[in-house]
Parts: structure tokens; sequence; C-alpha cells
């Protein structure tokens, strides 16, 4: 920090007609074993999809591919988030996600603002308890008809059924996975 001695000022494309000309051209196959890699997993990940048992992450497999193109797609926190990361997302979407404070705080506020202001239509997966816990967002007179909620509903936390020794844990059902029976 503050060792710098000279401020150059150019346009970008004059800084790099200029820097391109000193660099050279190396022979590399970092991009094709990523890419490799990259493959390896998706054909793994396919196959494993085959194989699985109905689930969330067979659900959202089934969601993503369903979604039509040119949405808002605004989803919740938590698994909603984590399972978006394990798929391949439409590239015409725009895509955004929601973070409380280290919970579900507002996700379902932040989307209908979102479609409020947006101007495509507007998609918002959510799980069932950051949906309930924010569920008085649907109290207000700014809810457009751009706007859809798809609920994952699995009856609770269920991203908390995968921590180690979590069923050991004394009322495990009923402060960590808040089981539900709502519908």
């Amino acid at each position: 920090y503050f060792c710098l001695t000279k401020h150059v000022r150019c346009s970008p494309n004059h800084f790099f007609k200029e820097f391109l000309s000193l660099t050279q051209k190396t022979i590399s196959t970092y991009q094709q074993d990523w890419l490799r890699v990259k493959n390896q997993r998706l054909q793994k990940h396919e196959l494993y999809l085959k194989e699985i048992p109905f689930s969330d992450f067979l659900v959202f497999s089934q969601l993503f591919k369903a979604l039509p193109n040119n949405i808002q797609l605004q989803l919740s926190n938590s698994s909603t988030i984590r399972y978006g990361q394990l798929f391949e997302m439409n590239t015409s979407h725009a895509i955004f996600c929601n973070r409380g404070t280290s919970g579900i705080d507002g996700s379902t506020s932040t989307a209908i603002g979102a479609a409020y202001v947006g101007t495509s239509p507007t998609v918002f997966i959510t799980g069932d308890l950051s949906f309930f816990y924010d569920s008085n967002a649907l109290w207000n007179q700014y809810i457009t008809s751009n706007f859809k909620i798809i609920i994952i509903n699995n009856s609770g936390g269920g991203i908390f059924r995968i921590l180690p020794d979590a069923k050991q844990v004394p009322s495990f059902d009923t402060f960590f996975e808040t089981k539900h029976q709502l519908t």
C-alpha cells in the first residue's frame, strides 16, 4: 500500500493495445484440464440423478430445467442457494439470492420488492421454513401479477439433517429442523 510512484492516465483501449504488444502467447492445457474435470463432474452428476430416490436434490434438478427463459429468479437462502450452485443455470435468467443475518430473514419480502420494481416475470424459490418465517410479506399491496412463488416443503429445515450426529441431539426435530405439519 502507498507504494505507487507514478499514475499513468490513458483509456483502457489504449492501455491494452500497448500492453498486448509486449506479451507473449503461452502454450497451456489449463483450460482444457478444467473443462475435462467439469465434464467428468457433469457425467457423475447426471448418473447420480438417475440413481437417487425422490429427494430435494431431484426436485431442484427438475425445477431448474422447467423454469421459463428470461425471468428474474430469486433464490431464498440456505438450501435453495446451495442447490442452485449444484446445477447448470439458464443463462437467460437474472439470478439473485437473499441471505439474512445468518438465517432466513426477509427472503420473501426481498423477492416481492424485486418483482415490484422489475420488468420481467419473477420466480421466487424458497424453502418452507424461510417462507413461513417471512409470510407477513404477503400482507402488502405491492404484490404484482408477474410474481410467482415455488415453495419446497420438506416439513422442516431439511438442510440440518446433514449435520454430523444431528439426530443424537435432544430435541433436534423441535429446535433445529423445526418439523411442522403446515402445507
